[in-house]
């Protein structure tokens, strides 16, 4: 399943987004990037759902996006949502913090220590109990403390300023920081629920399986989006759709003029010189100066080739061509002479659309 769906937001911002799902490794994978005013990626967090429809799309997405790419499971996911919980981690200016990396570090260090024994003094210590005796010393564990004192530091002030980003919303998510809260609920490691196996948090991808039914829920609500749009009027709030055309104000007031929806505005055209093309239709659309402009070249032209040649030579010169036009443009209006379709014109704001 391939789709790109438009829509408009409820701030009347042009949203695309770019929909799949995928069979990759015998599951199911759920992808859904957007464009909103230049910005490319994941800018669903940016935009203010105008209907119901919309609201569920983007809930599927922060529930389902990149499911073959989550870095935790069901469970560990729960907790690291819950921002309320990081507050526990700054606690005592940070002394959990303190303890879970004072702890890492200790056990790397025990680790490092051990080996280094075995391999290099093993008349000392020929085997892992007497290493062990030995780090058991309060002279060993002072040396441990001592070596890892700086870089335990370093790192707590590290995870501290990450969890307190998170807790004051300045960060959505930080990796570092849901990896000690997780040590901290002692989820860190957990059980794969398919397979039972030990999970431990961002050291391989785990999939969430997508619901059966996703597909075919996914398909009606963007069939259900889609309609909504279809219905959706272009209004005066909708200039900053039409940026991509050259006069985006002349575009937007002859969407109005001729009742588009949201989705018909890729049907016009720009030509040259206030020329449209709307729906297979052409239109000249302008200000009224514009307009007026065109009408008199018309007229003027309508003088040379059709009024003049009737009046007697000796008497075109007392023909008013100017006073003539005047008077017609007075009498008849705009629509009468560019509309070669009624006569009629359309008129929104400070534009005028004659059908062609």
């Amino acid at each position: 399943m391939k789709h790109t769906l438009i829509f408009i937001d409820a701030d009347r911002n042009k949203i695309t987004a770019e929909i799949q799902v995928r069979e990759c490794n015998g599951s199911r994978k759920f992808t859904m990037s957007g464009d909103m005013e230049g910005s490319s990626g994941q800018i669903f967090d940016h935009v203010k759902p105008a209907t119901e429809a919309q609201k569920q799309l983007i809930q599927t997405w922060k529930d389902w996006h990149l499911n073959g790419m989550s870095s935790g499971t069901p469970e560990q996911d729960e907790i690291i949502k819950n921002k309320e919980s990081y507050k526990n981690l700054l606690d005592n200016d940070g002394e959990i913090i303190r303890k879970l990396v004072h702890r890492e570090f200790y056990e790397e260090e025990q680790k490092r220590v051990k080996k280094n024994l075995l391999e290099t003094e093993p008349n000392t210590y020929p085997n892992e109990e007497t290493v062990n005796d030995y780090l058991c010393t309060d002279y060993a564990k002072t040396i441990i403390n001592n070596t890892i004192e700086e870089r335990t530091a370093k790192k707590v002030f590290k995870i501290y300023e990450a969890v307190e980003k998170v807790v004051n919303g300045s960060a959505k998510y930080d990796y570092e920081a849901a990896v000690y809260l997780l040590k901290f609920e002692n989820k860190y490691t957990v059980k794969h629920p398919e397979t039972g196996e030990a999970f431990k948090y961002g050291h391989s991808w785990y999939t969430k399986q997508l619901p059966e039914d996703f597909e075919s829920t996914l398909q009606a609500l963007i069939e259900t989006i889609e309609d909504e749009t279809e219905q959706n009027p272009v209004t005066d709030d909708d200039l900053k759709l039409f940026e991509d055309f050259n006069n985006p104000a002349a575009c937007l007031a002859l969407a109005i003029m001729l009742e588009l929806n949201i989705s018909e505005i890729e049907d016009i055209t720009e030509g040259n010189e206030n020329w449209y093309t709307v729906q297979g239709i052409d239109y000249l659309c302008g200000t009224y100066e514009e307009m007026e402009e065109h009408a008199k070249e018309r007229l003027a032209q309508y003088v040379d080739d059709c009024i003049l040649p009737e009046v007697a030579e000796n008497m075109q010169s007392y023909f008013d061509t100017d006073k003539w036009i005047d008077d017609a443009l007075t009498y008849d209006g705009i629509g009468h002479t560019l509309n070669n379709w009624d006569g009629s014109e359309l008129w929104h704001g400070d534009f005028i659309a004659c059908r062609q």
